[in-house]
This record gives structure tokens, C-alpha cells and sequence, in this order.
């Protein structure tokens, strides 16, 4: 009984280490193209689809971003707060005339798929929202 012990423990332990899934958290780093804007017409929102008119933003490992609207339309930094749900990106000037400035976006949904962001007023207004899916 006494070598028995050892092994049940060693087969207790094998078990709660390999039986625990771990579930990966989806991360923003990535591409991502909007399908659809949840935007304010006639005094009342709608979801509407990007028809063509689509922007790529892609998160970079190295806390840098860019967008894409058939041509670039800016770039820089950006701080993702998990905690807050929220991603502040700092936008840089560049030759395509983008002045620089900081624009925060609350992260509605995040999952590894689908990214789904609000942008709201001084004031706490909703503004609009936008459905990204990820490209890669």
C-alpha cells in the first residue's frame, strides 16, 4: 500500500495539471477590416454594412498600428487596456495628411474572430460603433 501513495499522487497531479483547458484569450494584435457601422440616422441607430467603403487596422506586436481606406489613412501608437475595454490609439502625422491626435475607442467585444468597438462624445454620447472581423 505504502508504493501505491506515491504513484496515485503523481497520477492526481498528472491529472489536474493536463485536465485544467486553458483557455487562450483573444488578443487584438492582428488584422482587421470593418463589415459594418451602427451609426445614428433619423434619430435612431442602425447596424449598416461597409458596403465596400471598408477600413483595415492592423495591431502591431510592437504597440504600433496603421489603417487602410483603399489608400493609408494614418498610423502610430496604441495602448490596449484589458481591464478598461478600451484601446487609445495615437494617431502621428505623416505625408497623407494625418494630424496627430488621440482617439479612444471602447472595446464592446473582443473574441478571436470579431472585434466590435464604440467611439463616444466629450459629453458620453454614443457616437458611433463599428464590427471588425480578422483578416488573419
Amino acid at each position: 500500500m505504502k508504493n501505491k501513495i506515491p504513484l496515485l499522487c503523481y497520477v492526481l497531479f498528472m491529472l489536474a495539471t493536463f485536465s485544467c483547458k486553458k483557455e487562450k484569450e483573444p488578443a487584438v494584435i492582428g488584422r482587421w477590416v470593418s463589415i459594418a457601422n451602427y451609426t445614428e440616422e433619423n434619430n435612431s441607430f442602425t447596424w449598416k454594412s461597409t458596403d465596400g467603403f471598408s477600413q483595415v487596422i492592423t495591431f502591431n506586436p510592437d504597440a504600433r498600428f496603421n489603417t487602410f481606406i483603399d489608400i493609408p489613412t494614418g498610423g502610430g501608437t496604441y495602448a490596449y487596456d484589458k481591464n478598461a475595454a478600451k484601446i487609445d490609439l495615437y494617431y502621428e502625422a505623416d505625408p497623407y495628411g494625418t494630424i496627430p491626435g488621440t482617439v479612444t475607442y471602447k472595446i464592446d467585444e473582443l473574441t478571436n474572430t470579431r472585434l466590435v468597438v464604440s467611439s463616444f462624445s466629450s459629453s458620453g454620447n454614443l457616437q458611433f460603433k463599428t464590427e471588425y472581423i480578422r483578416l488573419d
